[in-house]
């Protein structure tokens, strides 16, 4: 039968292991992986470990999870046992008993835990350094569980593991590339982060429509007085048709022509490899793939194989950081407000963003854009000034271009907007 001093021992036991394993999930996740290569530098053999969980912080956060299981089984055993002393002889007592042993438990849990949160937050790598050499055995004790848990999640939810795993770890990357500004715009950005391993890439893409891009046979100075205009560092180049995309254009190529060859070189031989992409594609998968293969456009094909627009690093990171503008860029804004109850608003807006400008949502499962939705409601070509009534909202055809909506006044009613 064990002693009280054996209890306590056994409690002070667990309340380290609480700490630490409080403290050094959350020192995993605040190190990102170039914050490791300067914390645990290869050349130094008592690095290999904690360099060795950090790259597995997916399934380390599970064995944690398992080992947390565990400690919260074990304290209101050892608290019970402390109060009542042998055993939990039934008395009117027991109820009194019970209740004791329940907050003790939640407030040590509770107290060691947000020490052990703020403690590290401040010295991650203290932490992540000695903690991983606790962990490390319990890794590889709980490695078969943790592996049957994902591989049975992945075939319930096939996506969720990768999303997870994607956006739990996004966000020590993305604080250290902000120098600040996640502070700054911190629930804007978490918000984004949330919905970005959501989105597909016909979400974000440039459409067919508004793609720049270049005959195959054009020579280099009409290219180089094109690319000038429009102000593009990479310009897909087709061959016939759009639909048959040949490569790449990178505009700093055309820097490597003599002048006096401009006219008489066709742009063919300075293209590079194109990257294609099917309109379906995480937008998150697409940017690892960007990152590995270092590249910045890809070209966006429909079930058919045919093209149906060009997606960009920039178009991606804009849906996490909002709008990134250049001394290049043109743009109006795809929405302004022109009253309390009216919006000037271009017909290429994505829906999501013109709900959360608005405040009223526009959700539909078949299309993306503004153009789409009103095209879903009227199921025919739209004729300029001709105005629809939908859910209490008004919208009037501004303008169009030939059969596409590109402007549109959205006027909501007071009593219509939340």
């Amino acid at each position: 039968m064990l002693s009280d001093s054996d209890v306590i021992i056994g409690i002070v036991v667990l309340l380290i292991v609480q700490f630490l394993l409080s403290g050094g999930l959350v020192s995993f996740l605040i190190i990102s992986k170039k914050q490791e290569d300067k914390l645990f530098p290869r050349d130094k053999l008592r690095n290999s470990i904690p360099r060795f969980m950090h790259r597995r912080r997916l399934d380390l956060a599970l064995s944690i999870v398992f080992l947390e299981s565990i400690v919260l089984f074990m304290f209101p055993v050892l608290y019970m046992r402390l109060i009542v002393g042998r055993g939990l002889a039934v008395s009117s007592l027991l109820s009194t008993d019970i209740l004791w042993t329940f907050l003790l438990t939640v407030f040590s849990i509770s107290v060691v835990s947000i020490v052990a949160f703020g403690l590290s937050s401040r010295r991650p790598n203290s932490f992540a350094f000695w903690s991983s050499f606790l962990l490390m055995p319990f890794y590889f004790f709980f490695k078969p569980l943790t592996a049957a848990t994902v591989k049975f999640v992945s075939i319930v939810f096939p996506d969720l593991t990768r999303e997870v795993s994607s956006s739990f770890f996004l966000f020590s990357e993305l604080e250290e590339a902000g120098n600040g500004f996640i502070e700054e715009n911190g629930s804007r950005l978490m918000h984004s982060i949330v919905e970005f391993g959501d989105k597909k890439v016909r979400e974000v893409m440039v459409p067919r429509i508004d793609v720049f891009a270049l005959d195959v046979s054009t020579s280099c100075e009409e290219a180089r007085i094109r690319i000038s205009q429009v102000g593009h560092s990479r310009i897909p180049v087709y061959e016939g048709s759009i639909d048959n995309i040949a490569g790449v254009l990178y505009a700093k190529d055309l820097l490597k022509i003599e002048p006096e060859e401009f006219e008489n070189t066709s742009i063919e031989k300075f293209l590079r490899e194109a990257h294609f992409v099917p309109e379906s594609k995480k937008i998150d998968d697409l940017l690892r793939e960007f990152q590995h293969e270092k590249k910045h456009i890809a070209i966006v094909v429909d079930e058919y194989g045919g093209t149906s627009g060009i997606v960009t690093l920039e178009d991606i990171l804009e849906e996490i950081v909002g709008e990134i503008r250049d001394e290049y860029d043109q743009e109006k804004p795809l929405i302004r407000r022109l009253s309390p109850e009216e919006y000037l608003v271009e017909g290429r807006i994505n829906l999501d963003e013109l709900s959360e400008e608005t405040g009223i949502s526009f959700s539909s499962e078949d299309v993306d854009t503004l153009g789409g939705y009103i095209y879903d409601i009227l199921q025919k070509v739209p004729e300029e000034g001709e105005e629809i009534e939908y859910e209490g909202i008004l919208f009037k055809i501004r303008k169009l271009q030939g059969q596409r909506i590109t402007e549109v006044i959205i006027r909501i009613p007071s009593k219509e907007k939340k």
